[in-house]
């Protein structure tokens, strides 16, 4: 298969060298054309991205355990921003401020005016009308066009390149872009960081709020119950108890000791028959007065303790009142110092894009560069006219090469003779001396064999016959006749044997008339199809002939 196409690409050299040459030679000449009256100069501005960690938290969580580095999202955002309108416009702002009495391209080229009418064409044949926009509209446009954002794989880099025919053009526009997205992130940024700012702002305002009402109510609080020290009191309070709970036992003793007197002195009354009414009504007098005394002393600790329990409870409402003041004291320095916080980190985040090194005028356009658009389209059009024969080949019935001839006729075909073969070489081209002489040589081996197994080297002539003219036969038979001269495979030489052009094959009306020999059909390559070899398959009747068959290069 692989020989198939070399000999295919042997064949249509010499149109593939034309193609070749003819595409290189427009596009030399349209890329000077270019280069004189449209180059186009790229100046490009370095920046860097430094996300926050709240971005970086996000992207982590939203790629999971993928394989996807974070930046490839950021800088895709950041692209896609970069190539927005609202950019484009600060930027064409930015841009005219600084010409603001001179049009950026103040006239038209001839490319352009072509571009231009391929593109009204374009649109009239779709859309079925064109219409203009207007001029500011255009220039946004073309400023957009005229970008082209590159990354850095695997870090936060950006490349904004900006193309125009002019070099300065092409540096102003990249900067004012890169310039203009700063100052819009920028922007966005402090509006964001600002209304978050006004929302912890406000949430301290209502801490503030809240944490002076609970103050007060404390303070209310302890007023409306007289509770200044609840230590101090609570400990007064059960002091005062524990005096009242000793005066209560000593009272309490005392009026047992009085009971046991008037018991023993009852019982000595009862005994004796004197009158001792006067120390019994003196014992009941004073048990009576500790009596009362033990109740008005219990009443008093009883109201001790109902007040010390009050106080308990409003110790434990004062309490819960005051860890309410410190956790809410503690949220409010939480957010304070969350609010410096971001104040301070405002500024630094704030120019998360910064330019690294800013567009400079360059030195050499970037498009068109003659000398590689020129070995492109040498490549590329030999390339074409190459697969152009390739699908001729292949959607074609025309003999072309060996390969196509043995499918038609098997075994009988003969490689493709080239007659440069046997002329002579100059000496300072040694290596197609070498190639010639290899390709003879197999030709030779080959055609030997093909006698051989047709028996030809056995008859006495060789005919030579085809879809050629008889000049071009005479020429056909002189190769052979040097062939056959070098030619080992036939035994002997034998001056009988003839090599004989009988003419083209359509002027033979009768094959039998010929003597015995063998027959050669000969035609140029890619002039004849299969069709025209399925007739001349066998020759005459008596005895039929199989010709062997060859192509024979021009």
């Amino acid at each position: 298969m692989l020989s198939h196409y070399f000999e295919l690409l042997s064949l249509y050299r010499l149109r593939i060298l034309i193609g070749a040459v003819v595409s290189g030679v427009v596009v030399l000449c349209l890329s000077f054309v270019l280069l004189k009256t449209s180059p186009t100069y790229t100046a490009s501005v370095t920046m860097n991205m430094q996300p926050s960690e709240e971005a970086l938290l996000f992207n982590r969580q939203f790629l999971g355990q993928s394989q996807f580095n974070p930046a490839t999202i950021i800088t895709q955002t950041h692209i896609e921003r970069l190539l927005s309108r609202p950019v484009a416009e600060r930027a064409l702002d930015a841009l005219l401020a600084d010409v603001p009495d001179e049009p950026l391209d103040p006239e038209v080229s001839l490319l352009g005016q072509i571009k231009g009418w391929i593109w009204r064409t374009w649109t009239r044949i779709n859309y079925g009308e064109f219409r203009e926009v207007p001029e500011r509209v255009q220039l946004l446009n073309d400023l957009r066009e005229s970008l082209n954002i590159e990354t850095v794989e695997g870090s936060y880099i950006l490349l904004v390149e900006a193309s125009y025919k002019f070099p300065s053009t092409a540096a102003d526009i990249a900067n004012a872009v890169a310039n203009a997205y700063v100052d819009i992130a920028g922007e966005e940024f402090l509006q964001e960081a600002d209304r978050a700012a006004e929302g912890l702002r406000v949430r301290v305002d209502q801490g503030d709020e809240e944490l002076r009402r609970l103050v007060a109510a404390r303070d209310a609080f302890r007023l409306v119950n007289d509770i200044s020290d609840v230590e101090r009191q609570s400990t007064l309070l059960l002091t005062t108890i524990q005096a009242g709970l000793s005066s209560l036992a000593e009272d309490q003793l005392r009026l047992r000791t009085k009971q046991a007197e008037r018991a023993t002195l009852l019982e000595e009354i009862g005994n004796s028959s004197s009158n001792s009414r006067g120390p019994l009504q003196t014992l009941d007098r004073e048990i009576e007065e500790l009596q009362q005394l033990i109740e008005f002393r219990q009443d008093f600790l009883d109201e001790q303790s109902r007040e010390v329990q009050t106080l308990v409870e409003r110790d434990t409402e004062i309490r819960t009142l005051s860890d309410e003041i410190a956790v809410k004291r503690e949220d409010l320095r939480a957010l304070r110092q969350q609010l410096q916080s971001f104040e301070l980190a405002t500024g630094s985040q704030a120019r998360q894009i910064r330019l690294i090194a800013p567009a400079v005028p360059p030195v050499y356009p970037r498009s068109p560069k003659v000398f590689i658009n020129t070995v492109a389209a040498v490549i590329v059009g030999g390339l074409l006219v190459f697969v152009v024969a390739v699908m001729q080949d292949i959607l074609g019935s025309f003999i072309r090469t060996r390969s196509d001839l043995a499918a038609v006729v098997g075994n009988r075909a003969l490689p493709t003779v080239d007659p440069a073969w046997l002329r002579k070489v100059p000496i300072w081209r040694p290596l197609r001396r070498i190639r010639n002489a290899r390709r003879l040589r197999r030709f030779i081996e080959d055609f030997g064999q093909k006698m051989s197994v047709e028996a030809g080297w056995t008859k006495p002539n060789l005919f030579l016959t085809g879809y050629m003219d008889q000049e071009e036969l005479i020429d056909v038979r002189n190769f052979i006749a040097q062939v056959i001269k070098r030619s080992i495979a036939r035994p002997g030489v034998d001056e009988s044997f003839r090599v004989s052009a009988v003419g083209p094959i359509h002027t033979i009306k009768n094959w039998d008339e010929l003597p015995e020999g063998q027959v050669i059909v000969v035609t140029h390559p890619d002039q004849k199809s299969d069709f025209d070899f399925t007739g001349v398959m066998q020759l005459g009747t008596a005895p039929p002939r199989s010709p062997l068959f060859m192509l024979w290069k021009t």
